[in-house]
């Protein structure tokens, strides 16, 4: 019999780690905010969910974060789609878009689909609207809309381009986020810009770890870890003593073991030190994923738990970053 944990293995498989710098390199989606001249920032609200693991493990918390998404003349059930910056464009999972598309026609939505794309839709993101040009739709385990249950339906993933050339404000203190025509309406006064660097559309911050100078791409879609390294910096930074803890997560089409160790490690982003608490190695990632980390010089990836409590402002037009308490 398929146990509890499996099925809800399951049906949580739309929620992904991203660690997936092989797919989609080349960006594949064209989305893009539609600011007016009264609309230059928008409000997005943090929703969080846990992810299951194998008893006796507790759940995660924050194991992954989601943003409202509303289509207009459509309010039958909230949708939500998980926010990525770890992957470069947005997509549709393909099940649940299979069942909006009549919902949407009869309400006069007006979109056109060509394959596994498609073109010309418009939707909200949190008060953001937004105008695709074209959008892939992608098959994994998502099962449909169930429109009469009280279940989370996550539609899609939100990726980098949504915020390619604006400012994104991740507010973990107030759980929203922003995304801004210009950086010039977020910044606080006393806030200090470091210049950080874009890759593919990810966003690679320069950081101290224990004080020995490295990158670190901000990967939102890997919500649930602090930081996600190699195994002999995961070996290194272990707490002498610590028992680690071993568990699977998915990872798009893959299921790979997360191992996670406790550490006194500290990591110093901008003006701010914070401690990493939990280091995490994922066993089973692709050659090309370790690779792309030795190229990039990169020491790891940091997901939403490292910045609980701080204010993150990612100024894509400029490459600076500022991380404020």
């Amino acid at each position: 019999m398929t146990s509890i944990y499996a099925r809800l293995f399951r049906v949580l498989g739309a929620v992904t780690l991203c660690l997936t710098w092989a797919c989609a390199r080349k960006p594949t989606s064209e989305i893009r905010p539609q600011f007016t001249a009264k609309e230059a920032v928008a409000d997005i609200p943090m929703h969080w969910i846990s992810l299951p693991r194998p008893s006796p493990l507790p759940p995660l918390d924050h194991g992954a974060l989601l943003v409202p998404v509303t289509f207009e003349g459509l309010s039958d059930k909230p949708l939500y789609m998980q926010f990525d910056m770890g992957h470069p464009t947005t997509v549709l999972y393909a099940n649940k878009w299979a069942d909006l598309v009549p919902r949407l026609r009869a309400v006069g939505q007006t979109f056109t689909t060509d394959g596994p794309t498609v073109q010309n839709l418009s939707f909200r993101v949190g008060a953001l609207p937004v105008r695709a040009g074209r959008l892939v739709v992608l098959a994994n385990q998502a099962p449909g809309i169930d429109w009469k249950g009280d279940g989370v339906e996550i539609i899609g993933t939100i990726g980098a381009d949504l915020v390619a050339g604006r400012t994104l404000v991740m507010d973990f203190k107030g759980d929203r986020i922003q995304v801004a025509a210009d950086r010039s309406l977020v910044a606080r006064p006393g806030d200090v810009f470091t210049p950080f660097s874009i890759r593919w559309r990810r966003m690679l911050i320069p950081a101290r770890v224990d004080g020995k100078a490295t990158r670190i791409m901000y990967d939102s879609g890997s919500s649930a870890f602090a930081l996600i390294t190699s195994e002999s910096a995961w070996t290194r930074m272990g707490r002498p003593g610590a028992i680690p803890t071993s568990f699977p997560v998915r990872s798009w089409k893959r299921t790979l073991t997360a191992h996670v160790v406790d550490t006194d490690a500290t990591m110093q982003i901008g003006q701010v030190t914070l401690p990493i608490q939990q280091v995490s190695r994922m066993e089973g990632t692709s050659w090309w994923q370790g690779m792309a980390m030795r190229f990039f010089g990169m020491g790891g990836m940091a997901g939403n738990r490292l910045f609980l409590g701080h204010r993150l402002i990612l100024d894509t037009a400029r490459q600076e970053f500022c991380l404020s308490e």
